[in-house]
């Protein structure tokens, strides 16, 4: 099924950032590249996305405001969870 479960990665809530992100001139949010907002972790500074992809599946996209670090994951429809 396609039920995501409650957890922080789908909580549905944007970070207040308490001015810690970085630019948005320089870093904007994924959203305007497609990604779509999922959730995230206020105290880990952290803020989750996903892309579905054209050959069918998904990647997650972990985006950390402050220090500019993202973590990808594809979740592949045949071969499973690979790390990018």
């Amino acid at each position: 099924s396609n039920h995501k479960p409650i957890t922080p990665r789908y909580n549905g809530l944007r970070s207040n950032y308490a001015g810690q992100r970085v630019s948005l001139e320089k870093y904007p949010d994924p959203t305007a590249f497609g990604w779509k907002f999922t959730g995230s972790v206020q105290a880990s500074l952290v803020e989750f996305f996903e892309k579905k992809m054209n050959i069918g599946g998904f990647v997650k996209l972990d985006f950390y405001y402050t220090t500019r670090t993202i973590k990808t994951v594809l979740h592949h429809p045949t071969s499973g969870k690979n790390q990018l």
